[in-house]
């Protein structure tokens, strides 16, 4: 299987938005208008797409990353909360 195909196989659909647009960064690098090559400004059209990219899904990392500590801190306080319980 291809990674494009895998990618979209093992994507959760919530997520969708968050995931790089693999087809359209791949369609980037094969965008040589009718065979031409290559050009600086192809680069760096590339360039600053992939960096768009980059940037939602740090973005979003950033964003499960700290939802996550909320999450672990809350089981934490309620840990606690339930030994004091006990003792108590």
């Amino acid at each position: 299987m291809k990674f494009g195909e895998q990618l979209k196989a093992n994507l959760l659909p919530a997520w969708r938005f968050y995931y790089m647009d693999y087809d359209d960064l791949k369609a980037s690098l094969n965008g040589g208008k009718h065979g031409e090559a290559f050009t600086e400004k192809d680069e760096a059209a590339f360039v600053e797409k992939l960096e768009r990219e980059l940037d939602r899904v740090a973005d979003f990392r950033h964003i499960k990353g700290d939802e996550l500590i909320r999450r672990v801190q809350h089981c934490e306080a309620t840990a606690t909360s339930i030994l004091q319980d006990k003792t108590s």
